[in-house]
């Protein structure tokens, strides 16, 4: 079978035999042109999270990466202090509302069994629950960041229906869970539809309150995570009024060229630590 453009269908086009191809060498082509595409939005990230990372603790210690940074805003005149946990809240709460929005428009963002197991867990006061949670560019069901075990920060769930035995939505799962445990040590695990009961949810949460709680320091560290990578891989790959590159100009008074430049030294200095995150964990 061939694909082929409509006007190189018509008898007697002298490219016909040049433009032809076959579905398969069609479908490889879009797939490896979407690949890349991806690549790219993830190399963007990783370089914002670093920046974001610096600039979060720009007052502390002294780095050549700080001294850099900050030779780079007296070059334009500016004056800039270290980015506030209160910024970075504020701006992933903004994103996550507007992600939320984005995605309503063409696919329900909560089953029912996800919201029978909010409700269920939220009959029992205690822990912190939050449900359609962004983290990078991942969006996770069910998520508990109270609970510790081990090394282990907080806890995630994913309320697993049909939908999730394609072979698509597996790989991104897997990339999902890789990414939590990798980067945040938070654990996921699975739960099937048919076990999202009152009783099941009650032995979840008796469970998980025998746990030690979260480490207030850890989880601290754990929030401001979350909001540095969900401001930087989260909104790359959706409309514009939610880019990440345009919520970073916003919340630094700064225009793209100024961004780049930005990231440009922070990605040359710590070229190792970019790799970590430019990395298929987040594809």
């Amino acid at each position: 079978m061939e694909y082929e453009p409509e006007e190189v269908k018509r008898k007697g086009h002298p490219y016909k035999r040049k433009l032809s191809v076959t579905s398969e060498e069609y479908m490889r082509t879009s797939a490896d042109s979407e690949l890349n595409a991806r690549r790219a939005e993830i190399q963007r990230g990783a370089g914002m999270a670093l920046l974001l990372e610096e600039l979060n603790r720009l007052e502390s210690g002294d780095t050549s990466i700080k001294r850099n940074l900050k030779d780079q805003f007296r070059s334009w005149g500016i004056k800039f202090e270290s980015l506030k946990d209160k910024q970075l809240e504020k701006a992933y709460w903004e994103l996550s509302k507007n992600l939320q929005r984005h995605f309503s428009r063409t696919e329900s963002l909560t089953t029912t069994s996800e919201r029978k197991f909010i409700k269920y867990f939220k009959s029992k006061p205690g822990l912190s629950i939050y449900g359609n949670f962004w983290i990078s560019n991942f969006q996770v069901d069910v998520v508990i960041p109270g609970v510790a075990q081990g090394k282990s920060v907080g806890i995630a769930f994913e309320i697993d229906g049909p939908i999730h035995n394609f072979e698509k939505k597996m790989t991104r799962d897997l990339a999902k869970i890789r990414f939590l445990e990798r980067h945040f040590n938070t654990p996921v695990k699975g739960i099937h539809n048919h076990d999202v009961t009152f009783a099941e949810v009650q032995k979840i949460i008796l469970s998980l309150q025998a746990q030690r709680r979260t480490d207030s320091r850890k989880l601290k560290g754990w929030w401001r995570r979350v909001y540095i990578y969900t401001l930087a891989f989260g909104g790359e790959r959706f409309s514009k009024s939610i880019q990440s590159t345009k919520i970073l100009c916003d919340m630094l008074n700064l225009n793209r060229v100024q961004i780049e430049s930005l990231i440009e030294i922070v990605s040359k200095k710590k070229s190792k630590r970019f790799r970590e995150l430019f990395s298929k964990d987040n594809l």
